[in-house]
């Protein structure tokens, strides 16, 4: 499941380099969060800690998404769900 959540997150940044129009404050809560699942899925023992906040904050960008980018969007529904399916 970690492979599935790391190259979730591959695709997602290969989209926004690809995308037009990405709001500077969206890329960067983008950005966080994707630096924060990458510290979580490599260093926590504590997983369950975490995972309201991730998932929450996954979902809360990919709201933002909804609109101007529905490819982003998708990959971070996906993003949300693999991290629910590991606990995270």
């Amino acid at each position: 499941m970690k492979d599935i959540i790391k190259n979730t997150v591959e695709q997602l940044h290969a989209e926004l380099e690809n995308s037009e129009n990405v709001d500077s404050d969206l890329e960067a809560s983008l950005n966080q969060l994707s630096r924060d699942i990458e510290r979580i899925l490599d260093h926590s023992p504590d997983k369950e800690s975490h995972s309201e906040t991730l998932r929450e904050r996954s979902e809360a960008v990919a709201a933002r998404f909804t609109a101007a980018h529905p490819k982003l969007e998708r990959i971070l529904n996906e993003l949300a769900d693999a991290l629910g399916k590991m606990g995270i």
